[in-house]
């Protein structure tokens, strides 16, 4: 059993590359290519794209097959499409390779918590997956130094590094045997399984409070924030580059917590995430300098570190041992369709009513999770 928590933390960490080692190298991809600042968001959608679709076909292979079998084949072609994007001469190559490299962390983002949620139940099945999502900021942090490091160089060494990483993940999970579920059912039987799932009260309303988490946090927060900082009180790219930092810690306490949580119920601990960062949020566009905004901030960052984990182990337990990677493919669906669309619907907010209804918008937002919280209990 430590081997597989070992994999699981070591697929989490190096799943966590693909997007922030991205970052550092935006304003050099955009003077390689010629790309306007409208193209930007491409390099993040070709992504996440063949995550949305491909993870829910993992989740039902993951139930029949040995994970190994998955995750060996997914390793290659995410380390594989993250170095060839260094190699990539256009645009469309780079978009292509961004692709591929999406095909296989759709895998990566499914499996490191589906090994955990075999391995434990109830209270310790929650505290692995706080520690999952320890693994996750860790690689986070490090991936966005590594990546500005190599970056400074050159553009291309900020997807080569970081891929040599994914060699000795591939030689561990080669060498250590993973434990499958054992089921063998028909792909048609997996398929009825997963759309009884979402007829679930309580799976829609784990569904709907992630999609809310990673909307309020990616939409309201990190793609709005720093212009209105920067608007309202000419915070520097020094400063937003601090901010950043601030999330990132924000997310660990959060994982931290839940990793070491034996008293409060995942749905206790997601209420109140939701609540303080609801309040903080509600506060931001009447706060009077930038430094009084990094505590909102960082209430935000705590909520996401400390509702992720506690939903992966309550999917982990709805889906059984017969289901459990599909349905929790269901959670990780959601979760990338989220990071796609909530930047466009806090757009239109900032459109209609300026950041003030964005933050606001993003507060309403969170009392509904809160409800939604309520409605998932047991």
């Amino acid at each position: 059993m430590l081997k597989v928590q070992w994999i699981a933390y070591a697929v989490s960490f190096i799943s966590a590359y693909a997007m922030p080692a991205t970052v550092p190298v935006l304003p050099a991809l955009a003077e390689e290519f010629a790309m306007p600042e409208s193209s930007m968001g491409l390099l993040m959608a070709a992504f996440t794209l063949p995550c949305i679709l491909l993870t829910p076909l993992f989740g039902i292979l993951a139930d029949r097959v040995s994970p190994r079998l998955i995750l060996l084949p997914c390793i290659l072609l995410y380390g594989a499409g993250g170095f060839a994007c260094g190699t990539a001469q256009s645009l469309e190559a780079l978009l292509l390779w961004r692709m591929v490299q999406g095909a296989g962390g759709a895998c990566l983002g499914l499996l490191n918590t589906t090994l955990l949620g075999g391995v434990a139940e109830g209270m310790e099945r929650s505290r692995f997956m706080g520690r999952t999502y320890v693994a996750i900021c860790a690689g986070v942090m490090f991936f966005t130094l590594l990546a500005g490091w190599a970056g400074g160089m050159d553009w291309r060494y900020a997807f080569w590094v970081p891929s040599l990483f994914t060699i000795p993940l591939f030689l561990a999970c080669l060498l250590t045997r993973l434990p499958s579920s054992g089921v063998r059912r028909s792909f048609p039987d997996c398929c009825r399984g997963m759309a009884e799932a979402l007829r679930s009260r309580r799976v829609l309303a784990v569904l709907g409070i992630s999609f809310i988490n990673i909307g309020v946090n990616m939409g309201a927060v990190m793609t709005f924030f720093p212009g209105y900082a920067h608007l309202r009180f000419g915070t520097p790219s020094s400063g937003l580059g601090m901010c950043y930092g601030l999330s990132a810690l924000g997310m660990l306490a959060g994982s931290l917590f839940v990793a070491r949580n034996r008293r409060f119920p995942p749905f206790t601990v997601i209420r109140a995430a939701a609540l303080l960062s609801a309040g903080g949020i509600a506060l931001m566009p009447f706060l009077p300098s930038f430094w009084a905004l990094l505590v909102p901030l960082w209430l935000c960052s705590l909520q996401d570190g400390a509702i992720r984990p506690c939903l992966s182990a309550v999917m982990a337990g709805l889906g059984g041992r017969e289901q459990r990677s599909a349905v929790m493919s269901l959670d990780v669906t959601v979760f990338r369709l989220s990071q796609s669309l909530s930047p466009l619907l806090f757009g239109g907010a900032l459109e209609l009513a300026g950041y003030g209804g964005v933050f606001l918008g993003g507060a309403a937002a969170l009392l509904l999770l809160v409800l939604l919280a309520q409605g998932g209990r047991p």
